[in-house]
Formats: structure tokens, sequence, C-alpha cells
């Protein structure tokens, strides 16, 4: 009858033991250095590296951050390749029990060396962005290539993930480490939101022949030339002009001094420009006023509807695209893109991806910011 007893007694303390077990956590003994790696910066590099992978998984082209000469689709395939064995090791990372994070090493062995050769790449495509810079006398409205910004995040992520797997935390009876609150989390599902609209919309150029595409200003040089992304989109104004598919242009952009003076006079530069390469003055439509997206595409939609002209392409940068179709809807106009031609360069102005990540819900969301005057 005692063993009986000491049997239920056995059996009982059973589950208070593993319920006890499954309270202990990572215990880190180590440095305040150390502490502060495992639980705030390591984390906070994996949330962003899990959101850049996700985004080059489904991005179709990796131009925006990286340059590799050949085939755009085989190497879109091996970077989106390498993308989703580093999401898997990441993912992995967290999984537990440990046994699944060591089932899944053997197969992903290669993924450490594979992201050294990106960083490499990434490092030589920096190197070419300034040489092409100092060639051009600084003829770019940016100075860091997301490239070199990729890079450097890439080749952080990576030490501290060599760091944290040399520190050697054990299983004790410690607090669990403070999940992200609420607003963190919806927080981060719009800035991952936002990445992937931004680094996966695509131009929809027009199929037949539009009353009016609008060009969108952006630096004017000093001697009051088109800076490299200007001169960008009036390439692509003008390929659409010259193939008959637009009937006018409109050059909208800021007269900082007036539209009487040629000093950083953005429109009158765009139409020197298009002069200068056989567009016909008649074919011209100036926008002085044209101080922000918002503006541009008011006074575009003033002249469609004065004109009867019912169809529009708008034409800017890649990263620019998506604010300008959510203003044109707006307008309840639904405008074809076109996104600006890029020769030396195709890599994303990481400026502007920043500018577009916050412009892009203000925009959406406040009709009112940044409204013309009628």
């Amino acid at each position: 009858m005692a063993d009986d007893g000491q049997n239920r007694t056995d059996a009982s303390a059973a589950p208070s033991a593993a319920a006890e077990r499954s309270k202990m956590h990572y215990a880190l003994q180590a440095p305040w250095a150390g502490k502060l790696l495992w639980r705030v910066i390591g984390p906070a590099l994996d949330m962003l590296a899990f959101i850049f992978f996700f985004t080059v998984i489904v991005a179709r082209y990796p131009s925006w951050w990286i340059t590799i000469p050949g085939p755009a689709a085989w190497i879109s395939l091996v970077v989106a390749f390498w993308a989703l064995a580093e999401f898997v090791d990441l993912m992995a990372a967290y999984i537990r029990p440990c046994e699944a994070r060591r089932g899944l090493a053997k197969y992903l062995a290669w993924v450490p060396c594979a992201t050294c050769i990106v960083i490499a790449i990434l490092a030589a495509d920096t190197i070419y962005f300034y040489r092409l810079w100092l060639a051009t006398d600084g003829d770019v409205n940016y100075y860091i290539p997301m490239c070199l910004v990729i890079g450097l995040f890439l080749g952080v992520w990576r030490i501290s993930v060599i760091l944290r797997r040399r520190l050697r935390p054990r299983w004790t009876p410690a607090p669990p480490p403070h999940g992200l609150s609420l607003f963190a989390k919806l927080l981060l599902a719009g800035a991952f939101f936002g990445i992937i609209e931004l680094t996966s919309y695509f131009p929809n150029p027009p199929p037949h022949r539009v009353g009016l595409a609008v060009v969108f200003g952006a630096d004017v040089l000093p001697n009051n030339t088109p800076g490299a992304v200007l001169r960008g989109r009036l390439r692509a104004a003008i390929a659409l002009y010259n193939r008959g598919l637009v009937g006018h242009i409109m050059l909208s952009g800021r007269a900082w001094h007036g539209q009487k003076y040629a000093r950083k006079n953005e429109p009158l530069t765009m139409a020197v420009y298009c002069l200068r390469h056989h567009i016909p003055d008649h074919a011209l439509v100036l926008d002085y006023d044209g101080n922000n997206t918002r503006y541009s595409v008011y006074h575009a939609v003033a002249w469609m509807r004065k004109h009867h002209v019912s169809h529009v392409v708008a034409v800017s940068s890649m990263y620019h695209l998506p604010r300008i179709y959510i203003t044109f809807k707006q307008h309840d106009v639904t405008p074809y893109t076109q996104a600006s031609k890029k020769r030396a360069w195709r890599e994303m102005n990481p400026y502007g991806l920043l500018r577009e990540f916050v412009a892009v819900p203000v925009y959406y969301f406040d009709r009112g910011y940044h409204k013309p005057r009628r």
C-alpha cells in the first residue's frame, strides 16, 4: 500500500516538474554588451533580415539593390534561392527544440559562404558607383548607393549571428523576454507592406496613343541642365513621343525663383532639353507650379479636363510611381505609368525609397496634405 501511495505521489509530481521546466528560459551568462547583443540588437537585426529576405524572394528583379551582369531571369532565380535559404536558416534559429536547427544545419552550411559572395558583389558595385560618380562630377542626387546600404547591413547582421552563436546561454529559471507591443507589430507590418509595395511595383506603359505624358521634376544642376534622375525621366518621355504614344508632354516642376528666371527652374530646364532633342514646341506644356506630386497631378488633371483628354501616362522614377498612381486615382483618373530610363546605374536611391516609404501612406490617408489652392 505504501508503494502504491509513493507511486501516486511520483506520478503527480511528474506533471509539476514538466510544467516547471516549461517555464524555464534562456539566462545568458555574459557581460552587458553580450546581453545587449543577445536581447536587443540581435533580434532587431533578425527582424530587418526577415523583411529584407522576404522582399527579395517576392520581388521579380533584384536590380533595386544589386547589379550582377548576366541574364536577368537566371540572376533573379539565383538571388531568390539564396534569399530563401537565408530566410529558412533565420527562421530555423528560432525553432525549439534545438534539434530542428541541427537537422537543417547540414543542408544550409553553404549559406554563410554565399552571403559573403553577395557582400563581395555589393562591395564591387559600390566601387563602381563611386567611380561613376567621380567621372560625372557628382551628377547624381544622392551619395550613398543602395548596394552600400544593403552590403553594410548584411555584413553587420552576419557578424551578429556569429557572435551570438559563440555565446553560451543555458536553461535556468529566468523571466521570459518581453515581446513586441501591439503598436510595434503594427508598425512593422506597415513597414513590411511599404517595402513590398515599393520594390514590387512595376510600370504599366501605354499600349496605345494617349493625349498627355506628365514628367515629374527632379534636381537641376547649377549649370541649368537636368541632373541624372531628371534626364532619365525626360528620355523616357521623349521615347514615348517619338514612338507616337503621346500627343503632349507636360513638364511639371518647381521654379524656385519664379518662372521668368532660368536658375533652378525645373520646367524651363526640361523644355530646353526636350527642344534640343527635337520635340516641337507645340507639344510641350509647362507647369511652373508643380511644387510637389499632388500639385503636379492636380494641374495635369485640370489640363486633361479642359482639353477633353481621357488617358494620361505618368513618367517618373520607379520608386515614385506608386504615390503618383494613388494621387491620380484620388482624382478618378487611372494613369498609365512609365519608369524613367536608366543607363549607367539601375539601383534604387535609398533616400528616395525612405521618402516614399513615408509619403505613400501620408498621401493615401490624408487627401488634404499638399492640397493645391484652387
